[in-house]
């Protein structure tokens, strides 16, 4: 009897068999290492093909990199990231010791607000962005008796205008969009209340969408992302008003001339952004932005010796910040690089202190245009015009005809907002996160061009200690009176304006900032109860003179009138002589 080991034809069977799943497994393997080769040939292939794509700006680049910015956008409007500035400057503000009603959760909560769950505020505040808080003081009926707060029993400087918001003023400009602005008298009474029609001003834009691309969120609309910047007046009445995009990119929402009963005279969607200077002849400054310069913007500091450079990287274009003319009709005049000023200066090297990894590493914020009482600091000259740079930290001043960098100064302040002339060679700002080691960190602050010293007018020892929670981290508006001795601050955060006495930082004025919310989708029923704070963006005064030409009656006292009438033929004159746009005057 045979057994199965020793048949010789069995051991040639499984020698066969085993040699055959020998090869088989070799096979596999070389199969399988094929792929791997070929998909790592692949993917090194498309690295160094995104490399040259990125490098040289060469097609899908533009496909890929609005693709890109419009998810980043989708993701920050639905709160699913944080945005740059958050990231940048921390996305909760505490000031725990300054406010009675603060909790322990990091949240900052201003005096006088309801207590309620982080998590259903935010919620609020996502489709709402400006909203504060409910305010435990003043009921959805008490709102518009409540706004108006007379600390010293005296009005304000001179009549106020208040930026509104959408679904703001509701009590003055019934519907579901409310006030764009509302005009008050010294006293506190309202005097003239502009009706906010969102879908008439987006449909009354005169320049072309083609030149201003915008790259929107899912979801994206006119009515729901448009928020309202800040609004100065015309002579007749009329309001110059800038607006924000939310949700979108770039940020700024154009400018508009809107009449008293809120119809638009026209708009441009054209990325103006922030607050302008509005001149007599009603020439308007604005800070804008332009996306022109669609590589990364390489520098060496201006100077050939220093053999240093630095490159600020961006994922699409660069953001680039300009001073825009607009006439009163919407015209563009003239466009003035900050950034081209600044690189072929002295002053270039400054640019080091800019975001190198964003794509709005300087962040114009605010333009002013020194008066004919400006003296005492150098070759600076009235006409000449002041600009604020957030995200350097820094101001500067440009010659009033050649447009030509002539000063730039830092100091200790942060993220400084609203630089303006207060008199002689002092200027005052919004100083938003800056301190001078006992008050602040945001601060009203006075810094003399002439010596650099530094004041802080408020907070101070004798604030108040429900007016201590003064903090902004991104905004700050700034107004001086005509008589110099007051000014009106934004305590955005807190949703109120303040009228402050520039000799001892006294607060002789509060403008609460309250609405009733009562019927909008964004405020649950359950906290619609009491009135709501809303973000205090921008207050200033109307000058007297323009305040008794119109009062709210789309009326003119004929001598006034005619007054105008012969300034204006004046700087007509100037006009057709080519110099208006270079020897400016306020």
């Amino acid at each position: 009897m045979k057994t199965a080991s020793s048949d010789p034809s069995h051991d040639s069977s499984r020698s066969t068999r085993d040699a055959s799943l020998s090869a088989g497994a070799d096979r596999r393997i070389y199969k399988r290492l094929s792929a791997l080769l070929l998909l790592m040939s692949i993917t090194l292939l498309a690295f160094f093909i995104g490399m040259y794509v990125q490098q040289s700006r060469v097609f899908p680049y533009s496909i890929v990199s609005s693709a890109y910015k419009t998810l980043v956008v989708a993701l920050e409007t639905n709160g699913l990231i944080r945005s740059a500035d958050d990231e940048y400057y921390g996305a909760s503000i505490r000031n725990d010791a300054a406010s009675p009603d603060a909790s322990d959760s990091g949240v900052f909560r201003p005096y006088g607000c309801v207590d309620m769950e982080d998590s259903v505020l935010e919620s609020i505040r996502e489709d709402f962005r400006r909203a504060v808080c409910e305010d435990v003081y003043a009921s959805k009926d008490d709102a518009s008796a409540s706004r108006i707060e007379l600390v010293e029993g005296v009005g304000f400087a001179s009549p106020i205008l208040v930026q509104a918001e959408r679904g703001a003023f509701r009590d003055l400009c019934p519907g579901e969009h409310g006030c764009l602005a509302v005009q008050y008298s010294s006293s506190g009474e309202m005097l003239h209340a502009y009706p906010y029609r969102p879908r008439d001003i987006n449909a009354a834009n005169i320049v072309s969408e083609s030149e201003f691309p915008y790259e929107h969120g899912i979801g994206w609309s006119f009515e729901g992302n448009v928020e309202i910047f800040s609004v100065s007046r015309y002579s007749n009445g009329d309001l110059l008003v800038i607006f924000e995009f939310k949700g979108s990119s770039p940020y700024g929402g154009g400018i508009a001339r809107i009449s008293p009963d809120g119809s638009p005279v026209w708009y441009r969607k054209d990325y103006s952004h922030h607050w302008a200077y509005l001149m007599d002849d009603e020439v308007a400054v604005v800070p804008s932005s332009r996306k022109d310069r669609e590589h990364d913007y390489t520098f060496d500091g201006g100077n050939p010796f220093a053999k240093l450079s630095r490159t600020w990287r961006c994922y699409g274009r660069l953001l680039d910040e300009y001073l825009s003319f607009i006439d009163g009709n919407g015209n563009l005049l003239k466009q003035v690089s900050i950034l081209d000023a600044i690189a072929e200066s002295s002053y270039a090297e400054w640019l080091r202190y800019a975001r190198g990894g964003s794509c709005d590493p300087m962040h114009l914020n605010f333009v002013h245009v020194l008066g004919e009482d400006f003296t005492g600091a150098g070759d600076i000259m009235p006409g000449d015009i002041v600009f604020s740079l957030r995200n350097i930290h820094v101001f500067g001043v440009l010659d009033g005809e050649t447009h030509r960098l002539k000063h730039m100064a830092r100091g200790n302040f942060l993220s400084q907002h609203s630089v303006q002339h207060l008199e002689g060679s002092r200027l005052i700002m919004f100083d938003n996160s800056g301190t001078d080691g006992v008050h602040g960190p945001s601060r009203l602050l006075i810094m003399d061009l002439a010596d650099g010293r530094e004041t802080t007018v408020f907070p101070n020892d004798d604030t108040p200690r429900h007016l201590l929670n003064f903090f902004a981290p991104y905004y700050g508006r700034v107004d001086v009176s005509a008589d110099r001795r007051r000014a009106l601050v934004t305590d955005v955060e807190n949703g109120r304006g303040l009228e402050i006495r520039l000799s001892d930082g006294a607060v002789m004025n509060i403008f609460h900032n309250l609405h009733d919310v009562s019927g909008l989708d964004e405020f649950p029923g359950e906290h619609a109860a009491n009135a709501w704070r809303f973000k205090m963006q921008d207050i200033s005064y109307i000058e007297r003179w323009r305040d008794s030409a119109y009062a709210g009656d789309l009326e003119k006292p004929t001598a006034i009138l005619n007054t105008f009438a012969k300034v204006s033929i004046l700087r007509e004159n100037w006009n057709l002589q080519g110099f208006f746009i270079f020897r400016l005057k306020p």
